[in-house]
């Protein structure tokens, strides 16, 4: 099920973003209450935090930032799951825009899975790797 992060959440939410990267991880984790625009939303099994998603709302407009899953738990579905009860819950016509490394093929397959399009390929973006640049419209 897909909730809002909370404060509490934060022991639990902490190896998920080491995850994504392992800097500054605590001041990550309290930007997300410090901004209007961003908000993460976890997928919980049971009481276990098993996938996360922080996003950038701006009116009409969603960036996704960062999506991660346990180790222990990839395969089994959860960021899928995720991605589609929160894109399900936005507003017809709204633009959700995502970069992805040209290498995370995994991502890539998920993403094109649940209907995004490529529109653009930043060369070297990444210190060793192009990011892919998605988007998708709300129907």
């Amino acid at each position: 099920m897909i909730e809002s992060v909370k404060i509490e959440d934060k022991a639990l939410l902490l190896p998920l973003l080491e995850r994504i990267d392992s800097k500054n991880v605590e001041s990550r984790f309290l930007d997300i209450f410090a901004s209007s625009f961003l908000k993460a939303y976890v997928y919980k099994e049971g009481e276990k935090i098993v996938s996360y998603l922080l996003v950038r709302e701006e009116g009409e407009e969603v960036e996704i930032d960062e999506v991660a899953t346990l180790p222990s738990e990839e395969g089994k579905g959860y960021a899928t799951k995720l991605l589609e009860e929160y894109l399900s819950s936005l507003e017809k016509g709204c633009k959700v825009f995502l970069e992805v490394r040209s290498k995370n093929h995994r991502a890539i397959s998920l993403y094109e899975k649940l209907g995004f399009q490529s529109y653009r390929v930043r060369k070297n973006y990444y210190d060793d790797d192009d990011a892919y640049c998605y988007m998708k419209v709300m129907k």
